[in-house]
């Protein structure tokens, strides 16, 4: 028993993420957002809005959900392959995905789980828990993984979206006073 296996799976997370990007760098490249300017009836301020008028390819929710898939996976399949290099194999291995380190000791000690005692140290070390202040360490990033993934895995697949995380303004002239208000992404079915 080799990680072989499980460093397949986070290539091909890797290499899906970068289809990933690519295919969402096509779609907006291709005119998914329109921009427009209203009056805001209220205040008469110009509003620079940005609507999405194509929807996300399905494409896209597949390439998220295989990348993510993929690399979750390669957790549970390194856990597989570290018992079996020690001599204990797992019938079945489920990473320890844990909210905080209580948790992760009690997953740790499940006979339902049969992770071998020998492992459990490696496994403490990895932190597989989101930081939080009654505690050290957590690893914010693998645990969002876990959460992408998510617990219904088996019920939907994920769902993407779109949402404005930053604007960048390259010229900006006012003739007297002005506001930026706060972003915000209104609703609104695709035109």
């Amino acid at each position: 028993m080799s990680f072989d296996s499980p460093k397949d799976l986070i290539k091909w997370g890797r290499d899906g993420t970068n289809e990933l990007d690519a295919a969402c760098r096509q779609f907006f490249d291709d005119g998914a957002l329109k921009g427009f300017t209203e009056i805001d009836p209220q205040t008469g301020e110009k509003l620079r809005k940005v609507r999405q008028v194509k929807p996300i390819p399905s494409k896209i929710t597949r390439l998220a959900n295989e990348a993510i898939n993929n690399i979750r996976h390669s957790f549970d399949q390194a856990l597989f392959s570290a018992a079996s290099l020690i001599g204990k194999p797992m019938k079945q291995a489920y990473f320890p995905w844990a909210s905080n380190p209580t948790d992760l000791d009690r997953l740790l000690a499940s006979a339902n789980r049969g992770i071998p005692a020998e492992l459990h140290e490696v496994l403490r070390r990895l932190e597989p828990y989101e930081r939080g202040g009654a505690y050290p360490g957590g690893d914010d990033t693998v645990r969002a993984l876990a959460k992408i993934a998510g617990v219904r895995k088996h019920t939907i697949a994920l769902r993407v979206g779109a949402q404005p995380s930053a604007v960048v303004i390259h010229e900006l002239t006012a003739d007297g006073p002005f506001s930026i208000p706060s972003f915000q992404w209104e609703k609104q079915t695709m035109r």
